[in-house]
């Protein structure tokens, strides 16, 4: 798994490099090519990852985040396996580093899968910076073979595409060729 997120990472940044955009009044560092590993809980198994080119900037899983189903709606119950004690949670620790790093605006966020501690800090993103695309698998929690396994994943992907919507980001959800690059 944690080669595959590497080869995904380093595709799309050699992507950013490759096809950044340059606007009149943006003037990116020229030469800086960084990719940024950011642990985003307390425990193994929730990261960031923050690619650098030339003054862009893309996020590859946004990581764990501090709000979760209170077991009050029956779409989103109280499961075991969520992470509520928020000791655990690193959301902070996500935008310290995009700031000391001087991210303004992100070109694309993408979530890896639809587990809280990938796309947990999704919509806290969204709502926290300009983002162009949101590329993200469409979910549903059907696709689940085990109960364990279900977590606050339906919450979290809602909350991610409510996020979207309301920013007016472009959501892609199906990769085709117009939306490769």
């Amino acid at each position: 798994m944690k080669k595959a997120k590497t080869a995904v990472a380093l595709g799309a940044f050699i992507a950013l490099g490759l096809g950044a955009k340059v606007e009149a009044e943006t003037v990116p560092q020229t030469g800086v090519n960084r990719i940024h590993f950011i642990n985003t809980k307390a425990n193994t198994g929730s990261d960031a990852i923050l690619l650098e080119s030339n003054g862009h900037f893309a996020l590859i899983d946004m990581g764990e985040d501090y709000d979760f189903p209170d077991g009050s709606n029956p779409l989103y119950p109280m499961r075991a396996g969520i992470a509520i004690r928020n000791y655990q949670v690193l959301e902070d620790r996500l935008f310290r580093h995009l700031s000391n790093v001087g991210v303004q605006k992100l070109d694309f966020i993408l979530g890896t899968h639809v587990h809280s501690d990938h796309i947990g800090g999704a919509d806290e993103v969204l709502n926290r910076l300009p983002v162009d695309t949101f590329y993200l698998k469409k979910y549903s929690d059907q696709r689940i073979k085990a109960s364990w396994g279900l977590w606050d994943n339906l919450y979290n992907y809602d909350n991610a595409l409510k996020a979207a919507k309301e920013k007016g980001v472009k959501l892609v959800q199906d990769i085709s060729d117009k939306d490769s690059h």
